[in-house]
């Protein structure tokens, strides 16, 4: 956040050829290591093999090895996911001449039965545009989405066919930041052009801002996730915002879902009622505006 405090330090070693070998990870920057990677390569510095240690106490805690092609493109990868010798899952994949993994077997528990199959579609710069998922494995296609990519290869869209009847079922578009990564999603459950859910991204420090040229874009929508883990997220909003929101119906409500790092701001003309709504088993904090009510 450009606050001139380190919140988090990376220690990595390079083999000869730049590989990075092992990462130390120090999370919140108190001199504890956090997390460790160890990576194998081979004479061609293609990764053949990954150790991660989750909680940095010494102790493997998942393994992975993967077989490489000539072009050091990854065409097996065996999971173990407990890091006790003992192969959990194994995915397959298929590349094609420009090295772009067109398609991808599972096997979820390392049988040797394959049991989900996803056929993937790659625009020039192998990004993937359309999955087709058998996700029995049974060969008939479940599922198709479609991906829409920005000029850097970022997902920013993607349009979920949950039957693959050809119809759209659902639709998330996506906010990437510089580096393409998330920050937040904004979903249409129902694929009727209306956002129902905006969700921060986990673990990153920003503020939703939603002033009334934003709330146009969202009428009607009725839950935000805030930023999970270590993320502090804050979320700003107005009475005018609310109404646009609401779109005349005083009954709306929107859900606020964070936890002790977020915090939510109200504009003028947004007050606490003093009544508790419970939510999902949950208590929340009840606020109104002229027209809607938010829930905290």
């Amino acid at each position: 956040d450009s606050d001139g405090t380190i919140e988090r330090i990376d220690t990595l070693s390079f083999n000869a050829q730049d590989g990075v070998v092992r990462s130390e990870f120090d999370v919140g920057a108190d001199g504890a290591i956090d997390r460790i990677d160890n990576v194998t390569f081979d004479a061609d510095n293609g990764v053949t093999r990954v150790e991660f240690d989750f909680d940095g106490d010494g102790t493997v805690d998942q393994i992975q090895n993967r077989t490489l092609d000539a072009d050091n493109g990854t065409t097996r990868i065996e999971f173990d996911f407990d890091g006790d010798g003992t192969v959990d899952r194994i995915d397959t994949q298929i590349r094609d001449a420009d090295n772009g993994v067109t398609r991808l077997e599972i096997d979820f528990d390392a049988d040797g039965t394959v049991d989900q199959i996803q056929n993937r579609t790659l625009d020039a710069d192998n990004g993937v545009t359309r999955i087709e998922f058998d996700l029995d494995g049974d060969g008939t296609i479940d599922r198709i989405d479609n991906q829409t990519l920005d000029a850097d290869n970022g997902v920013t869209r993607i349009e979920f066919d949950d039957d693959a009847d050809g119809a759209v079922d659902r639709v998330i578009d996506r906010v990437l930041d510089v580096d393409n990564g998330l920050l937040r999603s904004e979903i249409d459950d129902d694929a009727d052009g209306f956002i129902d859910t905006v969700t921060l991204a986990p673990n990153i420090d920003q503020i939703l801002d939603v002033p009334p040229e934003f709330a146009t874009g969202v009428v009607g929508f009725e839950e935000v996730n805030l930023a999970d883990g270590t993320g502090a997220s804050v979320l700003e909003i107005d009475d005018e915002a609310l109404g646009i929101i609401a779109d005349g119906d005083p009954a709306h409500r929107i859900t606020i879902n964070g936890d002790i790092n977020d915090t939510v701001n109200f504009g003028p003309g947004i007050t606490a009622t003093g009544n508790t709504v419970t939510v999902n088993g949950q208590e929340f904090v009840e606020f109104a505006g002229t027209t809607g009510t938010i829930v905290v």
